[in-house]
């Protein structure tokens, strides 16, 4: 079988047959047998003309060489957290040496961060602070998607209506998709649903 690259999805095909898998453990994830399959999105930093897809007694070894012009780096994929988990995880960081940066780091570092109840409580001074730094590293680099019931012209307001108020909106509004879901309540859904 092996691997084709459409759309900047690279997608591995390969076939386990029962005989492969003697004498071997398997993770309990995988099928036993059969045609699977594997998509990776690639960026533009892989040579996708020179992948190579071996596959031998129940093993899929991919070889993907960089291009020579990339620059190694870490890519962390998602992270979902509550607004007032963020703000104890913070309050946690700045008690540590060191701390505050590493928090910064961490959450800078996910492609796409998803912070729910956003604004739910006022931030108090300290978070308006590292909220400022966290969107500026964030800003043009990667997505945040806020998931809040507060409708986008109360957000100035709830972030003290000053000057952090200001910036952190400032990295905020533009550059952004607004998605506005009504009044469609998840919860209230599933538990008629399970009525």
């Amino acid at each position: 079988m092996g691997p084709s690259v459409e759309r900047n999805v690279l997608t591995v095909k390969a076939e386990r047959l029962a005989s492969d898998l003697k004498d071997t453990e398997m993770i309990a994830a995988e099928r036993p047998r059969g045609v699977f399959s594997r998509q990776l999105f690639r960026g533009d930093n892989l040579d996708t003309d020179r992948v190579k897809a071996e596959y031998d007694a129940g093993v899929l070894r991919l070889t993907i060489p960089v291009s020579e012009q990339a620059k190694p780096h870490k890519i962390e994929i998602a992270h979902n957290v509550r607004m007032p988990d963020l703000e104890e995880a913070w309050v946690a960081a700045q008690d540590t040496p060191g701390g505050a940066g590493k928090f910064l780091r961490k959450y800078a570092a996910f492609t796409l961060l998803v912070i729910d109840e956003w604004l739910l409580d006022r931030p108090t001074e300290s978070m308006r602070g590292m909220l400022l730094e966290l969107m500026e590293r964030r800003y043009g680099e990667t997505s945040t998607v806020f998931c809040t019931q507060y409708s986008q012209k109360d957000w100035h307001q709830r972030l003290g209506s000053g000057v952090h108020a200001d910036a952190i909106m400032d990295r905020i509004i533009h550059n952004t998709v607004w998605v506005e879901t009504g009044t469609y309540n998840m919860r209230e859904q599933t538990a008629l649903a399970s009525a």
